[in-house]
């Protein structure tokens, strides 16, 4: 079972001679396991100006939903969240201190507030929780794009840039001879 989502995706490329075709696939990290899915970042909690807590922690639940804790100020009697500066909801009991927002868009980056509304008045919260929905799009990689003799033992290799919203953090190179990738093989290198 997986015990988180990748941090991170690795591109490995494969380059066996001049005259073979390379093979190259994209798969995830969390530094222990491989995922062929993407990053979910919990929230990230700063400090802005307010007159209370407000938005305190949360967390994406998948690629479309996150989930926001928040906390009310003494004499409360109404509390907004806004997603981006614009209100996504509104709760009239201090019970209520979690809310789930959907239709996110995926690898979407949201930024929450909250309000409260006191003696009349609307007061802002101290924080500010970012959040980042999942992606479970993998980065296009098509892999070696050329490939030449330098010798007879020696081969350059060019590849393009994966289209990711995630960072590739570094690429493997594989190398060995004949027509099929050894995958358990040690890599030739790891270019950053």
């Amino acid at each position: 079972m997986k015990t988180g989502w990748p941090k991170h995706y690795i591109c490995t490329i494969l380059a066996l001679s001049a005259m073979a075709v390379a093979a190259s696939g994209c798969q995830g990290t969390d530094g222990e396991q491989l995922f062929n899915s993407s990053t979910l970042n919990a929230g990230v909690t700063t400090n802005a100006t307010g007159d209370f807590p407000g938005c305190v922690s949360g967390a994406t639940l998948d690629t479309t939903r996150a989930e926001i804790t928040f906390a009310w100020p003494n004499s409360a009697t109404r509390m907004y969240l806004l997603r981006n500066g614009t209100q996504v909801a509104s709760f009239n009991s201090v019970s209520t201190t979690t809310y789930i927002d959907t239709n996110l868009t995926e690898s979407s980056t949201y930024y929450y507030t909250c309000e409260a509304y006191i003696d009349g008045n609307v007061k802002r919260g101290t924080f500010v929780v970012e959040l980042t929905t999942a992606s479970v799009n993998p980065p296009t990689f098509s892999g070696i794009t050329s490939a030449s003799a330098l010798s007879t033992a020696s081969v350059r290799t060019n590849w393009g840039t994966p289209s990711s919203t995630i960072p590739i953090t570094y690429y493997k190179v594989f190398g060995n001879a004949g027509t099929a990738v050894d995958w358990s093989a040690a890599n030739l290198a790891t270019v950053s």
